[in-house]
């Protein structure tokens, strides 16, 4: 069951990091970052791809946070982002 007070937490700093405010930014990378690493550590077995993964998914997060859509999930879109980069990342592995 979703946690309706994190995503009530989470809003109010992208509404706060929307505004320019840098710690609100700060926290959002820290309330999600280990479930990020976590999610790229299982999908690579690798401690620096999952390294890589974790920042590249924050780097999406801020260029995209204009564009999330307030009602959704902020945990669940970003870990749909860093899932992505985790695929793309292996499939270019492979090739």
């Amino acid at each position: 069951m979703p946690d309706k007070n994190a995503d009530t937490g989470d809003l109010l700093l992208i509404r706060e990091a929307l505004n320019g405010g840098k710690e609100a930014l700060r926290m959002l990378f820290d309330r999600h970052k280990n479930a990020i690493y976590n999610l790229a550590y299982r999908m690579t077995g690798s401690r620096h791809d999952a390294e890589d993964i974790l920042h590249d998914s924050f780097l999406k997060v801020l260029k995209n946070l204009p564009g999330f859509r307030a009602g959704g999930s902020f945990r669940n879109w970003v870990y749909t982002i860093a899932l992505n980069n985790s695929r793309n990342l292996l499939r270019r592995k492979k090739i």
